[in-house]
């Protein structure tokens, strides 16, 4: 009945779960007033470098906190350390694809 809200490939941005309505991506407690966004691809030993997938994850990060400017970021890994989500896709890294994102537009 619901998943990930948002899937970001570098074939583009999928919508998933309708924002407004609870989704099922990080745990009971990460599940909870939270928008789950997952990074298509295979990053355990390194973070995400195609440019398309790195400003997609910057544009949509910008947009929700456009939308949403209390939210906070946090890594699957946050709310479920046993999780098969990459660690290298976490809040320092999506910041700084943001900084960059920002620093061209």
């Amino acid at each position: 009945k619901a998943g990930p809200h948002i899937f970001i490939a570098p074939s583009g941005i999928w919508l998933f779960t309708p924002l407004w309505k609870k989704g099922q991506h990080a745990g009971k407690e990460g599940n909870k007033r939270s928008i789950g966004i997952e990074v298509v691809g295979r990053f355990f030993s390194h973070p995400p470098a195609d440019h398309d997938l790195c400003f997609s994850v910057a544009h949509t990060t910008k947009t929700l906190l456009n939308k949403f400017p209390k939210a906070e970021i946090f890594n699957h890994l946050y709310f479920e350390p046993h999780t098969f989500c990459s660690p290298e896709i976490n809040r320092d890294w999506v910041l700084k694809n943001l900084d960059d994102f920002e620093a061209l537009i």
